[in-house]
C-alpha cells in the first residue's frame, strides 16, 4: 500500500510543509556550497511529496463525481497560483531589503528575508489545510480518488461495453 494510503494524506502534506520550512531555514544559514546542494535535494523531496499528496488529496475530497473535473480544474489554478505570485512577491523583498549599491548585486540579508518568507508561506499552507477534512479511504478504493462507487459503467466486452 502507499504511505499516504497508511498514514494518511494531511500528515504526510504536513510533514513536507515542515520539511520544505526547514529547508528554506537552512538556506538562511548561508551553509557551503555542498550543504546548499544537500538542502536543495531535500527540498525537491518535500516538494515531491507535496504535490502528489496534495493532489490525492483534493482528489479525496471533491465534492462529487459529476463536478470532478470543475473542482480539479480550481484546485489546478489555485495550487500553483503560489507559483505565479512568489515570484511577484519575492522580488520586491529582495531589492527593499537586498539593496546594495551596486544595481545588479543584492546582499545576504535580502535572500535571508525572501527565504524566512518561504518558510512562513509554506507554515501557512499546512495552517491552511487544517480546514480540510480528510475522508476515510477504505482498502480496494480506486488509487486516483475519482472512482466512485455509482461509477459502474462497464469498461470492458465481458462487462456489457463495447
Amino acid at each position: 500500500a502507499r504511505l499516504s494510503d497508511q498514514l494518511g494524506r494531511k500528515p504526510l502534506v504536513y510533514a513536507s510543509c515542515a520539511l520544505m520550512g526547514a529547508v528554506y531555514v537552512g538556506f538562511t544559514l548561508q551553509p557551503p556550497v555542498e550543504v546548499l546542494l544537500v538542502l536543495g535535494v531535500a527540498y525537491g523531496c518535500g516538494n515531491g511529496v507535496f504535490l502528489s499528496v496534495d493532489y490525492a488529496l483534493a482528489c479525496d475530497v471533491l465534492p462529487s463525481s459529476e463536478s470532478s473535473a470543475q473542482s480539479l480544474g480550481v484546485w489546478g489554478v489555485s495550487a500553483f497560483l503560489g507559483s505565479t505570485l512568489g515570484p511577484l512577491a519575492a522580488g520586491p523583498l529582495l531589492t527593499y531589503f537586498g539593496r546594495t549599491a551596486t544595481a545588479d548585486r543584492f546582499s545576504p540579508r535580502g535572500y535571508v528575508v525572501v527565504m524566512l518568507s518561504g518558510a512562513v508561506y509554506v507554515a501557512f499552507a499546512a495552517l491552511l489545510l487544517r480546514n480540510v477534512r480528510e475522508k476515510s479511504r477504505r482498502r480496494g478504493d480506486a488509487a486516483s480518488g475519482l472512482l466512485r462507487s455509482s461509477d459502474s459503467s462497464p469498461s470492458s466486452p465481458e462487462e456489457g461495453g463495447e
